[in-house]
C-alpha cells in the first residue's frame, strides 16, 4: 500500500466517524462532516476504480455506511428523516462508484 492510498484510508475512516457518530448519538446529520466522508469517496473512486483489489478497511465502511445512516436516521422525525434518505441515497452512488469496472 502506497502512501496515499494510507493517508486516503485514514481520512476515510476518520471522516465516516466523523459524520455517523453524531448521527448515531441523535445529535443530528453534521452537513460538513457528511460532505467531507463525500469528498474522501471521490478521491476513493479515483484511487480504486478499476481496481483487482480495495483495503479492508475500506469495504467494511462501504458495507457499513448505508445501513448504519438509513438505521440511525429512523430516530429522527420524518422530515428529517426523509432528507436523511436522500443524503444516504447520495453517499450509496459514490460507494458504488468506487467499486465499479468500466
Amino acid at each position: 500500500m502506497n502512501k496515499s492510498e494510507q493517508e486516503i484510508l485514514e481520512n476515510l475512516e476518520q471522516s465516516y466517524a466523523d459524520f455517523i457518530v453524531p448521527l448515531r448519538m441523535g445529535e443530528g446529520l453534521k452537513e460538513e462532516a457528511f460532505d467531507k466522508f463525500c469528498e474522501v469517496l471521490v478521491e476513493c473512486r479515483s484511487l480504486w476504480r478499476n481496481q483487482e483489489r480495495i483495503p479492508k478497511l475500506a469495504v467494511n465502511i462501504f458495507v457499513d455506511a448505508y445501513i448504519a445512516f438509513l438505521g440511525a436516521s429512523e430516530q429522527y422525525q420524518s422530515l428529517e428523516a426523509d432528507k436523511f434518505e436522500i443524503q444516504a441515497d447520495k453517499m450509496q452512488d459514490l460507494i458504488r462508484s468506487c467499486i465499479e469496472v468500466e
